[in-house]
């Protein structure tokens, strides 16, 4: 993905010709491509999942998403991706994440395997004044990408954090972030929803808010069966959290 402020686009390519790129040294005034994938379930990236372990504290057991894994067959489409919440990412020094809170009220972690990665977090409550670019970086040209170098802009304190080939940084739920390869770096992350009432209602509202959604990503209209699909899977989604305090306390 290329997140060159006047030019945000897509573009497919091999791995092997995205190495090829970042060893050209790109150049920040050309805008950076980053890469990402989240087809770590999929041929051949699945391969690497027989090396894949979470990190302590977090287990698999605690993650709601996990453990009741058969409610994906009852997921509608556009949610299906909450699954499969384990992404790779690779990109040149300078690349970057814009502006986000994580997907469908989760929170993740990511592991930093190689290079090194500057976070810098905002607190939940002054996520009212970081919307506007959070949906639309073209809306608040001033802000996207200038706060990368400088986050002040923003207008609010953030908490930064330099992760090094080792560390692993916890993103907490709804907490707006950026993130930013200070060198060559490559990382593995995955989404979870730790199965705790607090952070299981993050999950639960972003169902909520999602039902209420018209159009796709794509600027297409999201027919009504699907959105009523998103309401039964809601309630199954309620109910198994229900079944899942009782049982699992």
């Amino acid at each position: 993905q290329n997140f060159g402020p006047r030019d945000p686009r897509t573009q497919i390519m091999t791995v092997q010709k995205f190495i090829d790129y970042m060893q050209e040294k790109p150049l920040k005034s050309e805008g950076m491509f980053y890469w990402s994938s989240q087809i770590l379930h999929e041929p051949p990236f699945d391969q690497l999942l027989s090396n894949f372990n979470r990190p302590p504290p977090f287990r698999a057991s605690d993650d709601f998403l996990t453990k009741w894994r058969g409610l994906r067959f009852m997921a509608p489409s556009l949610l299906q991706f909450i699954f499969y919440f384990r992404w790779l990412f690779m990109g040149p020094a300078g690349s970057y994440s814009r502006l986000h809170v994580d997907p469908a009220g989760s929170a993740a972690w990511n592991a930093c395997l190689e290079g090194s990665k500057r976070f810098v977090f905002f607190e939940p409550s002054v996520m009212h004044d970081l919307h506007e670019d959070l949906s639309n970086p073209a809306a608040c040209r001033h802000l996207f990408p200038e706060y990368v170098v400088d986050p002040k802009l923003i207008c609010h304190n953030g908490l930064e954090i330099v992760a090094s080939a080792g560390d692993v940084v916890y993103a907490p739920p709804r907490w707006p972030h950026f993130v930013e390869n200070l060198e060559a770096s490559l990382s593995v992350t995955e989404n979870f929803v730790r199965r705790h009432p607090d952070q299981y209602s993050f999950f639960d509202e972003a169902l909520g808010s999602a039902e209420s959604v018209e159009f796709d990503a794509s600027g297409s209209t999201i027919p009504a069966c699907e959105i009523n699909r998103l309401k039964r899977f809601r309630s199954l989604v309620r109910l198994a959290f229900s079944i899942d305090q009782a049982l699992y306390k």
